[in-house]
This record gives C-alpha cells, sequence and structure tokens, in this order.
C-alpha cells in the first residue's frame, strides 16, 4: 500500500472537530467566549455538533457588537463558560481541531478547560488559515469570508460561531483533497 492512499484513508477515516468561537476580544486573562460552535467530522460526514451562546458577565464591547451581531441581550440568559467547557471538552474527547486561525481560539479553549476543570487540552491541531497559505497562496485575501468566495464554497463566513465553523469545516475539505491531488 503507498503512502499516498495510506495517508487519505488516515485521514478520511479521522474524527475531526471543526469549532469557532466568539469572543469579547483576544486575550482570555481578560476577554470571555460569547459563542463556540463544533462539528464532529467523519470525511465529509457530519457526526454531531455542539453549540452554546455564553454569558460573558462582561459588556460586549461596541465592534464586537457589530461585528457578531450578538448583543448584550442575547447572552443575557447564556449559561457561564464554567457551566459550558465540561461538556465542550468532552465533545472534543482528544480528536485533532480544525479551525481558522486556530491558535487564538485554542488560546481560549486552553485557559477555560484549564481554569475550571484543571485540564490540559494537548489535542493535535490544524489551522485552516496557515494550510491555505501553503496549498493556495494565489488566494488573493487569506481570510475564512475570503478564502471562501476564492473557491465559491457553499455557506458564507459572518463572524457568527456556526456559520464560521461550517466554512471552515468547507474550506478543511477543500484543502484536504487539494493535499490528497499534491501526492
Amino acid at each position: 500500500q503507498s503512502t499516498s492512499s495510506h495517508l487519505k484513508k488516515t485521514l478520511q477515516d479521522t474524527l475531526f472537530i471543526v469549532f469557532d468561537l466568539e469572543t469579547t476580544g483576544g486575550n482570555p486573562e481578560r476577554n470571555c467566549i460569547t459563542e463556540i460552535f463544533a462539528l464532529k467530522i467523519i470525511g465529509d460526514e457530519i457526526i454531531g455538533s455542539f453549540y452554546s451562546l455564553i454569558n460573558p458577565y462582561m459588556p460586549i464591547p461596541p465592534i464586537v457588537r457589530r461585528i457578531t451581531g450578538i448583543t448584550d441581550k442575547m447572552v443575557r440568559k447564556a449559561p457561564h463558560i464554567k457551566e459550558i467547557i465540561p461538556t465542550f471538552i468532552e465533545f472534543i474527547g482528544d480528536c485533532p481541531l480544525v479551525a481558522h486561525n486556530i491558535i487564538g481560539d485554542l488560546l481560549f479553549v486552553r485557559h477555560y478547560a484549564n481554569l475550571y476543570c484543571k485540564k490540559e487540552i494537548n489535542n493535535f491541531y490544524l489551522c485552516t488559515h496557515l494550510l491555505s497559505d501553503k496549498l493556495i497562496n494565489h488566494a488573493p485575501n487569506k481570510s475564512l469570508r475570503g478564502l471562501g468566495q476564492f473557491l465559491e464554497l457553499p455557506g458564507q463566513a459572518n463572524h457568527r460561531a456556526e456559520s464560521d465553523a461550517y466554512q471552515t469545516f468547507e474550506l478543511f475539505k477543500y484543502l484536504l483533497n487539494k493535499l490528497d491531488q499534491a501526492q
């Protein structure tokens, strides 16, 4: 069996978690998560999903409200991250994680997993932004929305966790196919 077909089989048979977070800012020490959406996938099939709005117990900054459309009123009755993070950790298990600009989202997941569950998140991870940099280097805009438009992927990224996770999933499928063709 060739390396190429073995790699393809391995990737197609791997359970991945494609996820996206929305937050009140970029630093988990000072900011909070307002929304999580994740897809559990194998190959190009979705076998599960996870979603929650999260009350950050702080005002959502005006710029974040404009970008995401998430308002203080929307999250007022939502659970706090300490109620959600144990279930999210259980959902992701030890599956490889996939996100666009994953380092930023991982900072938050790792921070809250450690803070509220005393758990280290050491999952293998893939960044669709970095993969796109290598595999679609001719794309003029490497943002999730820019790549979605450039590649004419289904759906559209709009700075909400669910739509962005679905768009990341579409991009990831495209990138896996591109990797397979490169073998």
